[in-house]
């Protein structure tokens, strides 16, 4: 195993052709079954590498490079035109590494490559485990928009994604009842990128994205980000939303705990919504 610290990274870093990287993540996967496992194999190799030297390092350059490279492009492409029978796990956590943590520059460097149809259509997968990491990704483009512009302003994306149909895809989730907790992140996940050496095994402990809410959890804070300050005009939906939100407040899990506040505050610039918010008495928490 190759030595674990940022020496080694930054050699790799140097010595990688990301270009190269991207032109093998286009490549489709044809051929016998045999050669496309193949193809697969290496492709997710290459995402495990991507998804190494980028999970939780604030390092907008690297990322820029890499985008620039070519990479998220690649990324978005499978996404699009892969068959949705196809596991794409590892393609998309690399994806999440380029969202997170946030970075005003690199989001919009990001948002440049037109991202919301490929994740949208992940949402269609039979996977529930593809779904959730494809919410992920949808909700840090998103917030993106969120934290750029005022609270009391309609959300920027919010034409875009209904465009594609993702307004309603979104609520489709919501009321799909995929209340199952998942696992992001898991041991073994990182276990896997752990042997290419890249990074220290230490530097993932008390890792704040290690964690378990679920689909609907997600939905429900997405909902809140693209309503802000906007109507949710469906009352049964608007009802269950906000309800679910409001029993998130004080969850014990630090993420879903901030976003369901912040998501009802940003539906709260809304009178309709506002009244449904405090209906029974309700004070968002701080």
């Amino acid at each position: 195993m190759l030595s674990q610290n940022e020496v080694n990274s930054a050699e790799i870093i140097k010595q990688t052709q990301f270009d190269q990287i991207a032109r093998d993540l286009q490549l489709p996967l044809t051929g016998t079954e045999e050669e496309k496992e193949k193809m697969q194999n290496k492709q997710e190799c290459h995402c495990m590498l991507i998804f190494a030297l980028l999970y939780n390092r604030p390092d907008d350059e690297l990322r820029k490079r890499l985008i620039q490279a070519g990479l998220v492009e690649a990324l978005l492409k499978i996404f699009a035109s892969q068959d949705l029978s196809t596991k794409k796990q590892f393609c998309l956590l690399a994806f999440f590494a380029f969202t997170d943590p946030y970075s005003s520059t690199v989001s919009q460097l990001l948002l440049t490559k037109n991202p919301f149809p490929p994740l949208f259509h992940l949402l269609d997968h039979q996977d529930e485990e593809i779904i959730s990491y494809a919410l992920l990704n949808i909700i840090n483009l998103v917030k993106a928009g969120t934290e750029s512009t005022p609270l009391t302003s309609q959300h920027p994306y919010f034409g875009e994604i209904s465009t594609i149909g993702g307004i309603e895809n979104i609520f489709e989730q919501f009321s799909g009842n995929l209340n199952d907790k998942t696992n992001d992140f898991s041991k073994f996940e990182i276990a896997r990128i752990m042997q290419l050496g890249i990074r220290k095994e230490e530097e993932q402990v008390d890792d704040s994205n290690q964690r378990t809410e679920s689909i609907k959890d997600r939905t429900s804070v997405l909902i809140g980000n693209l309503f802000r300050a906007q109507e949710i005009t469906n009352t049964e939906l608007r009802s269950g939303v906000i309800q679910h939100l409001k029993s998130l407040v004080n969850n014990r899990e630090d993420w879903i705990r901030t976003e369901s506040r912040k998501a009802l505050k940003y539906l709260a610039q809304n009178p309709v919504n506002r009244t449904e918010i405090e209906n029974d008495g309700f004070i968002i928490p701080e």
